[in-house]
């Protein structure tokens, strides 16, 4: 059931219009956007990471505070066990941040790039509208 005007209108051409449809020569500008935003969403990432290793390196060093105080000797599997998992969350985690600072590094140069062409086009565009209004 339609639930408004524009709902019912059967012209396939109005249903779906790209805002980017009569600027075909905005593909560098969209896509300098568009890697701008990512490298800001990987750096953010970046941080958060580096931040929960530094937290999983304090909680293995309070594990084995923890132990060594109130262990006893009781459960010797426990400590090598513990450390094992902490060990392995780190190295997952150094993982994911080496490769979120290899996609930065990416992006960095990927944006430069685009960067260029776009001030390129804005050069273009500038001669290009002011010989149209000295005519």
């Amino acid at each position: 059931m339609p639930t408004s005007k524009t709902s019912r209108t059967n012209r396939p051409d109005h249903a779906f219009r790209s805002r980017f449809d009569q600027a075909e020569d905005l593909f560098p500008l969209r896509q300098y956007l568009r890697i701008r935003e990512e490298l800001v969403r990987r750096s953010i990432t970046s941080v958060v990471l580096i931040a929960f290793a530094v937290a999983l390196a304090m909680f293995g060093r309070s594990m084995h505070r923890m132990i060594a105080r109130h262990g006893d000797g009781g459960a010797t599997w426990l400590e090598p066990t513990a450390w094992t998992l902490v060990a392995v969350s780190l190295l997952l985690t150094a993982r994911r941040i080496w490769r979120n600072v290899n996609a930065v590094l990416e992006l960095r140069t990927e944006l430069n790039r685009y960067k260029s062409e776009v001030d390129d086009l804005r050069i273009r565009e500038k001669e290009s509208g002011g010989s149209g209004n000295e005519a």
